[in-house]
């Protein structure tokens, strides 16, 4: 995942599902407990979308 501090790779609890804020945006949880946001799920490119609606839908 690319953010604003570059690069970068995490990995989830298995049931720690990322969750969908009000305005549109997912919020994803890494085992460090960091914190991470998609603001506009729909500006990601094709298969980061379609890897991130399994875990939604």
């Amino acid at each position: 995942m690319d953010t604003r501090q570059g690069s970068r790779s995490f990995q989830t609890e298995l049931d720690e599902w990322p969750q969908r804020l009000p305005r549109s945006g997912i919020l994803i949880r890494d085992l460090a407990g960091d914190l991470y946001t998609v603001p506009d799920p729909e500006a990601l490119d094709l298969d980061s979308r379609a890897q991130l609606w399994v875990l939604l839908d």
